[in-house]
């Protein structure tokens, strides 16, 4: 997936002022998540315990692809659990430490962690959705085909039935991504499709990023290489305005492999150039 640590997977309405920025702007967040750290207990803002505040500052960390940071903090977080912090906040440092180590790259053995810790997951969970959505993830990833498809189309269903639009339109993005790999474009065109018109609407960069490369990887797949350099051209553009160096990469690999198809060779050497000097 082009963008698994730009679009982190959180359960909407628990980190306060920090929700928007922790996406958008992972190093701010850093600095002020440490300050916070840093600051005597009772300056600490509600309803923030130091465990919520560790849980928010790992998130932060894995956006920024400081891995080693986000195992760091993950830990301190688990330590500093008090009783009031909730089952939720404890399986939400589990899961993502479970998640970054999948992003270490040993998916499989992370997938089964994943699933022994959210067998008993109820129904009314909050986090649900979320938690779906990274199974469905890490199942796809590791062809467990038709497991991440109920994990992500049940994930899209109940993210729809409790109004969070941002976990919707990942397990939108997501089930895009598995349309297209196992053959079926119409399907992923769709998806990927809806991903862009919640993006126009909700005026966010980083899901326009995201729905433009699904959607030019699907019309790569039916041979449109027109259309998909067009699409790939704006997730491109996209990835810039959100400040994202992995997905800014993502696409432009994807375009110097979608332009090498059309007759401007010199366009295409451009754009190959451009995708290798992002990957030094």
């Amino acid at each position: 997936m082009a963008s698994t640590a730009d679009i982190l997977c959180r359960t909407p309405g628990l980190d306060g002022s920090f929700e928007a920025q922790i996406g958008r702007d992972p190093r701010g967040s850093i600095t002020a998540l440490r300050s916070l750290l840093e600051s005597p207990p009772a300056a600490t803002p509600q309803p923030f315990t130091r465990a919520h505040v560790l849980a928010m500052l790992a998130d932060a960390y894995w956006i920024a692809n400081d891995l080693a940071a986000a195992h760091q903090a993950i830990s301190q977080g688990e330590a500093a659990l008090a009783p009031d912090d909730g089952e939720q906040l404890r399986r939400r440092l589990q899961l993502d430490g479970i998640m970054v180590r999948a992003s270490e790259g040993d998916p499989v053995t992370a997938l089964g962690d994943y699933e022994a810790a959210t067998t008993a997951l109820p129904d009314t969970a909050p986090d649900l959705a979320c938690t779906l959505i990274n199974r469905g993830f890490l199942r796809q990833f590791a062809g467990q085909v038709r497991e991440a498809y109920a994990d992500l189309t049940r994930a899209y269903r109940v993210a729809g039935e409790r109004g969070s639009e941002p976990n919707r339109m990942m397990a939108a993005a997501l089930l895009s991504n598995l349309y297209r790999n196992n053959g079926f474009p119409e399907e992923a065109r769709q998806f990927a499709d809806e991903v862009i018109a919640h993006a126009g609407k909700s005026q966010a960069p980083e899901w326009l990023a995201e729905g433009y490369f699904r959607r030019g990887d699907v019309l790569q797949l039916v041979g449109d290489f027109a259309g998909a350099e067009e699409n790939f051209s704006r997730s491109l553009t996209a990835w810039q305005q959100v400040g994202s160096q992995e997905g800014e990469l993502a696409a432009a690999q994807r375009l110097c492999a979608t332009l090498v198809k059309l007759p401007d060779h010199a366009q295409a050497r451009a754009a190959c150039s451009d995708a290798y000097q992002r990957a030094l």
